[in-house]
This record gives C-alpha cells, sequence and structure tokens, in this order.
C-alpha cells in the first residue's frame, strides 16, 4: 500500500525530531501513551478517549491519549504503548498500522500518590475507518476522533480558570464538542502539531509552568 504524501512527511520529520529523553527510567514508574492517527494528510484525525470515572483518580473524566503504565512484560515503551491502545480500544495497530516516531518525555504523578512518573508518546498512523472501537469500560467512558486541522486551527484555542496551590491560574485548552482537552494531554498534542508543521514549540517552558516550576 502507497504511503500518503501527509504521512510519509510526518514519518521524516519525526525521524528528524530531538525529543526530550528524561534520565532515570529504570528507577521511576513510567507510563506510555498511543497518538493513533487516521486519514491522509490534513483531513487526518487522532483518536481520544474520556476516562472512566473512578474515585482516587486524579484524571477522572478527563479526555486523554489512549495509555497507561509500562508492565513488566512489555519489552519497550512501544510495545506498552500498543498493548494500552488494544486494551482500552481494541484496535490493534500493529495489523496494518504504522509506527512513526516518539515525542518527548513528560513527569507527572503516579494516580496513587504524589511520586513521580513519566509518560512517553508514540505516534502510529492506521487506517481504522469502520472499525467499531471495543471500550474497556473500567478504564473508559468514551472513544472519539478529533480532526488535526482543528488541532492546527490557534483560532480554537481557549482557556480556562485552574486551581492551583490556593490560587487560580489561566491554562490553555481546546474545547471540542464539549470536550477540554489540556495539561498533559495537550502538550503531548502541541509538540505533535509542531513537528507537523516543521516548527520548534516552546512547550517545555509551558509544562514547567504546568507542574509549578518557574
Amino acid at each position: 500500500m502507497a504511503i500518503d504524501a501527509g504521512i510519509h512527511l510526518l514519518e521524516k520529520r519525526l525521524a528528524g525530531h530531538r525529543p526530550v529523553s528524561l534520565p532515570g527510567k529504570s528507577r521511576i514508574t513510567r507510563a506510555c501513551t498511543c497518538i493513533l492517527l487516521n486519514g491522509s494528510g490534513d483531513d487526518m484525525d487522532l483518536l481520544l478517549i474520556r476516562r472512566a470515572r473512578r474515585k482516587g483518580d486524579p484524571w477522572s473524566g478527563h479526555v486523554g491519549l489512549p495509555g497507561g503504565k509500562m508492565a513488566s512484560g512489555d519489552g519497550s515503551g512501544r510495545s506498552a504503548a500498543v498493548r494500552e491502545l488494544m486494551e482500552e480500544t481494541g484496535i490493534n495497530v500493529l495489523s496494518g498500522g504504522r509506527y512513526l516516531g516518539r515525542l518527548s518525555d513528560l513527569l507527572t504523578r503516579s494516580h496513587n500518590n504524589r511520586r513521580p512518573m513519566m509518560v512517553t508518546p508514540y505516534v502510529f498512523h492506521a487506517q481504522t475507518n469502520g472499525t467499531t472501537p471495543e471500550i474497556q469500560e473500567d478504564e473508559v467512558a468514551d472513544i472519539f476522533t478529533l480532526p488535526l486541522s482543528f488541532l492546527l486551527d490557534n483560532g480554537n484555542r481557549r482557556s480556562f480558570s485552574y486551581p492551583l496551590r490556593g490560587r487560580h491560574v489561566r491554562l490553555p485548552c481546546y474545547v471540542f464538542e464539549g470536550r477540554r482537552i489540556w495539561g498533559l494531554t495537550l502538550m503531548m498534542l502541541n509538540e505533535l502539531a509542531g513537528v507537523y508543521r516543521g516548527r520548534h514549540q516552546g512547550y517545555l517552558t509551558w509544562a514547567r509552568r504546568y507542574l509549578g516550576f518557574h
């Protein structure tokens, strides 16, 4: 099957991209996410999920990317992202899909405590038209797609008030069909958009602000 020119260009730019690789991977909890693109060129879309509401989960009900913690049987972060995508959506990206590259490591905290956790996004492309996702209901409440063109249009950027350390700060977001996309997910998608455009994104500065660093 011939590779779409837009996919080929993104794959080339990801190959030339230098994602941030944080040290200490063997000493910290790791999680991996899957950015799954479908379609071609600017008509591509991205698969996103809304997480199920669960007591004690700081991301309960939030929009995010398929993903989760690495398991002992995962041979790599990339294989963990593939496994989590399959478990949460039923989509096997190894069947007819194409791995395009990875993005930068980001730090957050683990679900159950305030210990740091490293998250690495991996980018794939697969033609999923006609595929009916199989939702893992204990973790995923909803699956939807976001047009890449919506993400690339800066006119769609919004902001909202977020409580942080006893005060409220304005944080950037997108709101698509009533769903707010922000935080770590937005940082990952910002980096992807920057790579797609062939631009350097200053997302790490925003990431430090998000995490409370100055």
